[in-house]
């Protein structure tokens, strides 16, 4: 935990590890692993510490007497900062693995994360998940991994610089893994512009939020690994923060902020050997930018009649990324819903309103390697949707 000061201090999470390696482990409760990194509160004006997420590891060994019996188990190596007014640094997410080369574990539920929330007017970069499986057998209801960045609120005059989702990695190369649900994002969201104010007692300029870009995510079935995963949510989405509000008490006038940008990231499902029981894939690759702020309240603006010079909120611009399913290998009965779209924000309203944002689909692929594959459903999509002016 960094201090709190004009400049705040930084912080770096340290090292957890987690083994059961030729003997057992059992959690009858919840067993929190955390790596967690929070910066101090920084009142000054300038850029200061940064939060650096550290590391969880969690082992299951090669040893057939290797045993983790769990109810619920988390690992998090996840940076954040305190409520702070000040610039503060980069906060950067750390690094969560699950890694199971033998024995047995068995659990309700297992939770990795590596997520980054930014500082005030400052964006953030997420960390790094995994989970790879070389043997054993396991059996876990659910599984979530998450490697999601948040930029802070962004001010007015900020720069708007870009929060990047992480990297998730799920690899399936030998062993049996049963589960009911797999959630999985490497999302990128950019943080909110602050809300202004016009009033007879002063003016509060808003924001534009800020842009958000998705990540990189792996899913990877390569070897002689036998999994059964009903249900399969992945994604590597970016999306753009919102502009902010303007609240009208019968001041001057006061624009709303613009929506941030987005840009989707990369998911990559590629199951090429081993064998794999009917389910359900829902891969999302998507770019979502922020609307414009609008303005509300009870006053009325003393001048409607916006300066020549003062730029409309407009909406963010939106990219999709790329989405991929490979198969060599999948069972009859399962559906893959496979989405890229890109969907642009709105500019704001009435004489304060500027133009909808630009809208660019992504790349969406589905590609049956070399086997019959049976009766499937398959769902691809790739739109482009501009927003409102």
């Amino acid at each position: 935990f960094g201090g709190s000061g004009t400049s705040n201090g930084g912080a770096v999470g340290g090292n957890v590890n987690l083994a059961a390696d030729g003997g057992t482990v059992r959690s009858l409760t919840s067993l929190v692993l955390n790596a967690n990194a929070v910066s101090g509160e920084s009142t000054g004006p300038t850029a200061s510490g940064a939060a650096i997420g550290g590391t969880v590891e969690i082992l299951v060994g090669s040893d057939s007497r290797s045993f983790l019996d769990f109810e619920r188990l988390e690992a998090h190596g996840d940076a954040g900062s305190a409520t702070s007014l000040g610039l503060g640094g980069v906060n950067v997410g750390g690094f969560a693995s699950f890694r199971a080369d033998g024995g047995q574990y068995d659990g309700l539920a297992l939770i990795l994360s590596a997520d980054a929330d930014g500082q005030f007017n400052q964006s953030a970069s997420a960390g790094d998940v995994s989970f790879i499986m070389t043997g054993g057998e396991g059996a876990i209801n659910f599984i979530q991994a998450a490697a999601n960045a948040t930029g802070g609120d962004m001010a007015a005059g900020a720069a708007s610089p870009i929060s990047y989702g992480g990297s998730v990695e799920f690899r399936l190369i030998g062993g049996t893994l049963s589960a009911q649900s797999l959630v999985a994002a490497a999302d990128g969201r950019g943080g909110d512009g602050v809300d202004g104010l016009s009033s007879a007692n002063g003016v509060i300029t808003a924001g534009n939020g800020s842009g958000g870009q998705g990540g990189s995510l792996l899913y990877s079935l390569n070897g002689t690994a036998e999994v059964a995963i009903r249900n399969n949510s992945l994604s590597a989405s970016g999306y753009g923060g919102q502009g902010g509000f303007v609240d009208s008490q019968g001041g001057p006038v006061v624009l709303p902020g613009g929506g941030g940008d987005a840009i989707g990231g990369q998911v990559n499902v590629s199951l090429l050997s081993g064998t794999f029981g009917p389910g359900n894939f829902f891969v999302q690759a998507l770019g979502r930018s922020g609307n414009a702020g609008r303005v509300f309240g009870s006053g009325s603006f003393q001048n409607l009649t916006v300066p020549g010079n003062s730029p409309r909120p407009s909406g963010g611009i939106a990219f999709g990324g790329e989405a991929v399913v490979r198969l060599g290998v999948g069972t009859a009965g399962s559906s893959y819903f496979v989405d890229s779209t890109a969907s642009a924000g709105e500019g704001g309203q009435g004489f304060a309103g500027g133009a909808g944002g630009d809208a660019f689909g992504g790349l969406s692929h589905f590609i049956v390697d070399n086997f019959d594959a049976g009766d499937i459903f398959v769902d691809l999509r790739s739109e482009g949707y501009g927003g409102q002016g």
